[in-house]
């Protein structure tokens, strides 16, 4: 029994920052015995409860009207709260549209109460929502199964943000957070662990950032040389091109490392949400999100380092070879850089959800789901596809892209050779990842079964692993790719001149995975993964960061640039 309004409160793990980003999404709940119209009878509940429930909707003419008030239109999630010993559907049309029909299942029994989800859309202002019994043509048992229903709720479905990294973002999709550096996954309104002992779950759920001293290894002239003296940081973001940049507990930020590539901490001070950290040919850069949301760049001028004049306020950035893009405070799109990368704003204006680069080409998921992509149309990347697609969330990798579309199918397009063929058969896919080098590449799938498919070139991970494995995440270091799997361990595959490639030996547990590869040399690969009692153990160059650190160390989250890895400690 509800007897009021309930507020539901949702927090979301802002992958493309590195922050929290807390909103509210209030319940509009309403009581079974409280129609505007209907032939329902009620009774009271059982087991002490107070309140009552209308019983039983057994088929399409026993049903009641409610009338609904929310502030916006957009899709809303509607949980019924209802017992049945029987396997009933119940029937739900919207302001006398459409009949939609979920299946509600067994609740234990009929003084047995629970609560079921469905997807619904709904208006601005009063909505009509009549809920009947099961019709004549669906039903487990038939029209002969009914339910009893105490109550419903409706509350704005907010889907977890996409992540930097192109794991995709709706409800059941993992993730993997490339600041907070923690493996989730969307209940589709936050991001929640996997299972196990994750790591710094408190980054996508409720918490602030655990802070700690900072300690790097690796390549010096890269930002391998841990800062003197030691700062204490929330996070730490790299670029392949030698540069490190801490946001520190005050939110100040200081960089180190290849000064002319967004090594040099900016002055006067800055105060940051987030950094990005880009690394182009022949240069790189980075971008900070401050704390008043402006966006401020530094580094290379001619590879992303230019703040954009007049200054603008952005929610996420992201960058392709040669340009950069940020979703602005109002959602449109704004880009600068090189034309042939996706350096140019698309015109007319779009509202973007999320952006996902590849090496030469950037997409877009529209605020309707429909993609676009501009940049290189040559090899096929920067090409929108035609007819248009709707999708949750896409990757890029050198010539290639691929999407996850809305309804769980994947589609790529570009070059077959970096990946851009469509599986055939097709396929449904839970995450996806892309592996590349400048000419060539390789696109990796978790399939809703957990079972992991590959295709692109072999030598960029291309190749599905046999025997078959399923995985909860991947991971890639440009050519080379990594997996843990559903019982933690790591399985990596790819580059067969890389190191990185190969599994540390003894097997070990892995938390938490993330990999590197310098600018210019693909072969340079390392990885590094947080064990389950979060010390570090790394493989692959050893002089680029492929050296576990000696005494061993515990930690936070791990970052990498382009020849080093950054750790906040505990």
């Amino acid at each position: 029994m509800i007897q009021s309004v309930k507020v539901v409160i949702f927090s979301a793990c802002m992958v493309l920052s590195s922050f929290v980003s807390h909103a509210q999404a209030q319940s509009v709940c309403v009581e079974a015995e409280n129609p505007v119209s209907g032939n329902r009878s009620n009774s009271n509940l059982v087991s002490g409860m107070e309140g009552q429930y209308n019983g039983c909707y057994g088929n399409e003419y026993e049903h009641s009207v409610y009338n609904v008030t929310v502030p916006s239109a957009g899709p809303y999630t509607l949980k019924m709260r209802f017992s049945s010993s029987e396997y009933p559907y119940a029937g739900i049309i919207i302001n006398g549209g459409a009949l939609q029909r979920f299946n509600l299942g067994h609740s234990g029994s009929w003084n047995t109460f629970t609560d079921k989800e469905f997807p619904v859309t709904l208006n601005a202002g009063t909505n009509t929502i009549r809920i009947q019994g099961p019709d004549g043509n669906v039903g487990y048992k038939g029209t002969g199964a009914c339910f009893n229903l105490d109550n419903f709720c409706v509350t704005p479905t907010v889907n977890c943000p996409s992540p930097i990294d192109g794991s995709a973002q709706a409800a059941g999709m993992y993730s993997y957070d490339n600041v907070t550096k923690c493996m989730q996954v969307c209940d589709g309104t936050k991001w929640i662990k996997l299972g196990g002992n994750q790591p710094n779950i408190n980054h996508c759920i409720g918490g602030s950032l655990a802070t700690g001293p900072v300690q790097c290894w690796g390549n010096s002239g890269s930002g391998g040389t841990t800062p003197s003296p030691t700062i204490t940081a929330k996070s730490v973001k790299g670029n392949a091109a030698g540069a490190m940049c801490a946001i520190k507990a005050d939110d100040s930020v200081q960089c180190w490392g290849n000064a002319s590539n967004g090594g040099t901490t900016p002055s006067p001070t800055i105060f940051a949400k987030s950094i990005s950290g880009f690394s182009m040919s022949g240069g790189g850069a980075m971008c900070a999100i401050k704390t008043d949301d402006t966006v401020q760049c530094w580094g290379n001028a001619t590879r992303g380092g230019t703040t954009p004049s007049p200054t603008i306020s952005a929610k996420s950035l992201i960058a392709s070879d040669r340009a950069v893009c940020a979703i602005k405070t109002d959602d449109t799109v704004q880009c600068w850089g090189e034309a042939t990368y996706g350096g140019t704003t698309p015109s007319p204006t779009i509202s973007a959800k999320s952006l996902h680069a590849g090496l030469y080409a950037i997409c877009a998921i529209k605020t309707n789901d429909d993609v676009q992509c501009w940049g290189n149309t040559f090899f096929g990347p920067g090409v929108t596809p035609s007819p248009t697609i709707k999708a949750k969330t896409i990757v890029g990798g050198a010539q290639a892209m691929c999407a996850i579309k809305t309804d769980d199918t994947v589609q790529c397009w570009g070059q077959s050779s970096g990946g851009g063929s469509t599986p055939s058969p097709t396929i449904s896919a839970k995450s996806l990842i892309a592996s590349a080098d400048a000419d060539s590449g390789a696109m990796c799938a978790v399939k809703m079964d957990n079972t992991v498919q590959c295709w692109g070139e072999s030598s960029n991970g291309g190749s599905t692993p046999s025997p078959t494995i399923s995985a909860k995440s991947l991971h890639n270091a440009n050519n080379s790719i990594c997996a843990i799997k559903t019982d933690n361990t790591v399985q990596c595959w790819g580059c067969g001149a890389c190191s990185s490639s190969t599994a540390p030996s003894p097997t070990i547990t892995a938390m938490d995975l993330t990999g590197k590869a310098t600018e210019n040399n693909f072969a340079n690969t390392a990885f590094c993964a947080i064990k389950a009692d979060n010390t570090v153990q790394c493989w692959g160059h050893a002089t680029f960061g492929g050296t576990t650190p000696s005494p061993i160390i515990a930690v936070h989250s791990i970052a990498h640039g382009g020849n080093a890895y950054c750790a906040i400690k505990k």
